[in-house]
């Protein structure tokens, strides 16, 4: 497991045998002169997807020690401008990696297909904030998106719901202050 630490660099834990070993990145430290580590994806191969704040999102490859930031990705290059991604998760359900951005919303990459869109406040108008903080995929393949604006609801056939309305259709009331959170990825706060 990969832990990114807000000032304090890139950590891997060896959950089997309770061992923490430390990796530098010298290679990333040089390209990235931070420690600030929002966020760390690890795909099946060992390569890294890294939110680092001040250089939004790099794609690290752990064996040739290459990186690549999103302005130079092949496909990420043609998203809009973010200074760093607050969450990365694969959703299973549509074969994506997803980034919770701080200033563009949640950007979806296929990467078998090589392709990427966005939702964000000019895509989705009911989104009404750009500020992503985290992200869960449920059982049911709907993606939830934590907010500073609250919480929304991909469905399954890409319509995007804010947590109030669906309340709200169903005459149930959220507490003034509730605190929904969920083991590992996601804790958000509402407010009504």
């Amino acid at each position: 497991m990969w832990l990114g630490m807000l000032g304090g660099g890139v950590c891997t834990v060896n959950t089997n045998k309770f061992r923490f070993n430390y990796d530098s990145l010298e290679a990333l430290r040089e390209h990235c002169p931070t420690s600030s580590v929002r966020s760390v994806y690890q795909e099946d191969n060992g390569n890294l997807w890294m939110g680092i704040m001040g250089f939004g999102l790099v794609f690290y490859d752990m064996k040739q020690h290459t990186i690549v930031p999103y302005r130079s990705h092949p496909v990420l290059k043609n998203m809009g401008y973010t200074s760093t991604v607050n969450d990365i998760i694969y959703r299973k359900r549509t074969n994506e990696l997803c980034f919770a951005t701080w200033d563009d919303g949640v950007w979806f990459y296929n990467v078998k297909a090589g392709k990427a869109h966005v939702i964000n406040t000019v895509t989705n108008p009911e989104l009404s904030d750009i500020c992503i903080y985290s992200l869960l995929e449920d059982s049911k393949g709907n993606l939830w998106l934590g907010t500073r604006s609250g919480v929304f609801i991909l469905d399954t056939e890409s319509r995007l719901h804010s947590l109030n309305e669906l309340v709200t259709l169903t005459n149930q009331a959220l507490p003034p202050k509730f605190l929904f959170s969920k083991w590992r990825k996601i804790k958000m706060a509402l407010s009504g």
